[in-house]
């Protein structure tokens, strides 16, 4: 929610009409992985821009607080505010003549923001975990750069792709593919760059477009983690989507006021580009969205629900599941019996109610061959009965824990014996 609200804000201050609006919430509402991550950097690039624009030093204070636990939140999205915020304050220096103010507002942001990092500090050393996070955020930070990931996946290459017909259709579903859809979003990003600037030359900037370019920069720097994992483009889509929304604002206006006909073919084109576009999309990594409309039925259905789980609508499918593995677990385990779920699938320790031997809820990020190793000591020490892979979970990256630990699945491969449960390979100690 906290998320869709800043962005409303942004849609708001953007002077965006209210249509449009609508259609940049329901694009956010819609495709996956907009948080409180990006939710969190898009407040901090708001509450930046009214630093400069506002005299009261409490907007500064608010620009360090949200930066900070931005931070807290998603490191890698708070360096990339942090360049944003740069950038907005380098244009600042240029433009502002007052710089004691200026120099004031910054220090009020610094106090801010070193207040969040002194709260978090007392609170975690406290507690005894301060610089186990610290180490583990580091290590996230290089690990998960696409350097440090020797399965990690490449940008797709557009020439190898490039199709060996001239067919119209072929073409379209070539430029419109997921992967060739990657390289528009960071084309665009360059277009906006390359608009604002054409703007500046012609000393026709607004107040608005200092707002678009932070935004864009964020967008752009956002793209970058697509490095080494090809499978997180939806977690770069918001800042995309609302610049959509900008530009929709600009080419619906002009089409609306030009009377040629070349221009109206222009903004018409690049209109139906942008709807086209978003709903790829949607299509994308929304393919059950027509599953929509169904939801009042699920809603007002009666059907009892698994154990453990309450007021949460799920399939049948995931009910079957969800049963099947959780009478096996409770007829062949005691209650303090440790399961390990080899799959990406936290949420199956609650379903279940039995404890992990180790600290990877998440397998996947044992990224390192230190910590795959660590898993291996844990399931070995406990001599832990059952691991349990579940044949259709999801694969981040689309690179199954099989290939992404295989150190793992080596050592399970040669201490088990398996066998099949439902949808759920269980992997039995020999």
């Amino acid at each position: 929610f906290l998320a869709i609200l800043v962005a409303e804000l942004i849609l708001i201050k953007l002077k965006i009409r209210l249509s449009l609006q609508i259609f940049a919430i329901a694009l956010l509402s819609i495709i996956p992985a907009f948080g409180l991550r990006q939710g969190f950097g898009l407040l901090s690039i708001f509450f930046s821009l009214a630093m400069f624009e506002r005299k009261r030093y409490i907007w500064s204070a608010l620009a360090g607080i949200t930066l900070g636990v931005t931070y807290l939140v998603s490191s890698d999205i708070a360096i990339f505010i942090t360049f944003s915020y740069f950038v907005l304050l380098a244009i600042n220096f240029i433009t502002n003549k007052n710089i004691n103010a200026l120099l004031k507002k910054q220090l009020v942001m610094f106090l801010g923001l070193s207040g969040v990092f002194i709260v978090f500090f007392l609170w975690s050393n406290s507690e005894g975990w301060f610089y186990s996070y610290l180490k583990t955020i580091l290590g996230d930070l290089s690990d998960y750069s696409g350097m440090g990931i020797p399965i990690g996946q490449k940008f797709p290459d557009a020439l190898l792709l490039l199709p060996h017909s001239f067919s119209f259709v072929v073409w379209i579903k070539y430029l419109f593919s997921k992967n060739i859809l990657i390289y528009w979003e960071v084309i665009f990003y360059l277009i906006t760059f390359v608009y604002l600037f054409v703007k500046l030359l012609l000393k026709k900037i607004q107040n608005e477009d200092v707002l678009v370019l932070l935004i864009a920069v964020f967008g752009f720097l956002l793209t970058t983690i697509l490095i080494g994992r090809m499978d997180h483009v939806n977690f770069t889509l918001p800042p995309l989507f609302i610049l959509f929304a900008y530009f929709l604002n600009i080419l619906v206006k002009q089409y609306s006021h030009t009377k040629l006909l070349k221009e109206k073919c222009l903004f018409g084109a690049l209109i139906l580009l942008i709807l086209i576009h978003s709903a790829r999309q949607i299509s994308i990594y929304r393919p059950h969205f027509p599953e929509i409309l169904n939801i009042p039925k699920y809603v007002l259905a009666s059907d009892s629900y698994p154990n453990r789980i309450d007021n949460i609508i799920v399939s049948k499918s995931q009910y079957k599941s969800i049963r099947i593995i959780q009478e096996f677990i409770s007829k062949n385990t005691k209650q303090t019996d440790k399961v390990f779920f080899f799959s990406n699938e936290p949420a199956m320790y609650s379903l279940v109610d039995r404890l992990n031997p180790n600290r990877f809820d998440l397998p996947e990020v044992a990224n390192t061959k230190e910590k795959r190793l660590e898993i291996i000591a844990s399931l070995e020490k406990d001599k832990t009965k059952y691991v349990i892979e579940d044949t259709k979970a999801y694969s981040v990256d689309d690179i199954n824990n099989r290939v992404r630990l295989p150190e793992v699945f080596s050592y399970i491969q040669r201490k088990y014996t398996k066998k099949i449960v439902g949808q759920y390979i269980v992997y039995v100690r020999i």
